[in-house]
């Protein structure tokens, strides 16, 4: 599990995924929603990186070079280039069409809330997985996940990513 997102069970059709501590610019997301029978859809998570070419921004707004993340040594006033849910590689997996989710490409500032939703209009169940390795967004306690029913949920990051 991602400990980025967060996944909430309404019920066996609906979920939220959330991102409740963010994301860094670096972390460019893709998030499947996917159901029993196979159908995906995908929403796209672009951070937007306003510090500039090979530099990242810390959560208090500091800018580092992109190579001193996740180095064992604290360069962020914050201490959020090291914080054990991002330092780890985001998650990716390939895509299928079938699934309505709107948006379908979210861009926004690192660390700013942002929300999607997935729709199977078939009507069978739909999940929201990371597209890398398939596993859960409601793994990732910066995700919300809320299932409307079996083949809708919503998800969130109340906090950005």
């Amino acid at each position: 599990r991602d400990p980025r997102f967060r996944l909430s069970r309404f019920n066996d059709s609906a979920i939220l995924v959330s991102a409740p501590y963010g994301l860094r610019d670096s972390d460019d997301v893709r998030i499947e929603c996917v159901t029993t029978v196979g159908d995906k859809g995908e929403v796209v998570i672009n951070i937007n990186n306003t510090c500039g070419l090979g530099y990242t921004r810390c959560r208090d707004g500091t800018c580092i070079p992109t190579h001193q993340i996740c180095d064992g040594t604290s360069h962020c006033h914050d201490n959020s280039d090291e914080d054990s849910r991002f330092c780890r590689e985001p998650i990716r997996l390939p895509s299928r069409p079938g699934i309505i989710i709107t948006p379908p490409i979210i861009s926004i500032l690192a660390w700013r809330p942002f929300e999607f939703t997935c729709v199977n209009s078939d009507g069978s169940r739909v999940d929201a997985v990371f597209k890398k390795d398939g596993s859960p967004v409601d793994g990732d306690p910066r995700f919300r996940v809320n299932r409307f029913n079996g083949s809708a949920l919503y998800v969130s990051a109340s906090e950005g990513l």
